[in-house]
């Protein structure tokens, strides 16, 4: 049986994304996020281990978007949840700034308290 590697916990949320790549601006929505990264689908495919700059826009309780720059770790997954964003990119954060690292992982905390109840964190 496979291990787990992740090292946070995630929470699904379902925020746009804007990614500022070498191809130009993909944008796209998160699956789910945690203090290490996210799970978007996307228009456009990424290659693994490209960095660029990420912006989550709508995150909650938030009055602007969290930016970070980010690494692809997993690339080309399919999303089942959408047509039109097909492409599922898993990227880990590479640079964040401590307190956004911090609220995401107070928003997972508070998500994973609530986790029977099924909550999503828009």
């Amino acid at each position: 049986m496979e291990k787990d590697r992740r090292q946070h916990h995630r929470a699904i949320a379902h925020w746009p994304v804007t990614l500022e790549t070498s191809q130009g601006v993909v944008t796209g929505i998160t699956m789910d996020v945690s203090a290490g990264g996210a799970f978007m689908c996307c228009r456009q495919s990424l290659r693994v281990r490209e960095r660029f700059f990420l912006a989550l826009h709508n995150v909650p309780l938030l009055d602007r978007s969290l930016e970070a720059e980010v690494e692809v770790i997993r690339s080309n997954i399919h999303c089942m949840d959408d047509e039109l964003m097909s492409y599922g990119i898993g990227v880990r954060f590479s640079r964040i700034a401590d307190e956004d690292r911090e609220f995401i992982t107070n928003l997972v905390s508070d998500h994973l308290e609530e986790k029977d109840s099924l909550k999503t964190i828009y």
